[in-house]
């Protein structure tokens, strides 16, 4: 927000994954470097499929 006040908004990202052992950092580094003003939070799931 412009006048650097935190909203009372939340993102819930949800990622589900299978066999993304080599790539789940990378997966996960890219959700929370975004730049926000708000809170964020991340859902892992194995699809176990």
């Amino acid at each position: 927000m412009a006048d650097g006040k935190k909203t009372d908004v939340m993102v819930s990202v949800i990622m589900i994954t299978y066999n993304h052992e080599k790539y789940i950092r990378e997966a996960i580094e890219g959700v929370l470097m975004q730049e926000c003003d708000f809170e964020v939070e991340l859902i892992i799931s194995d699809a176990y499929s």
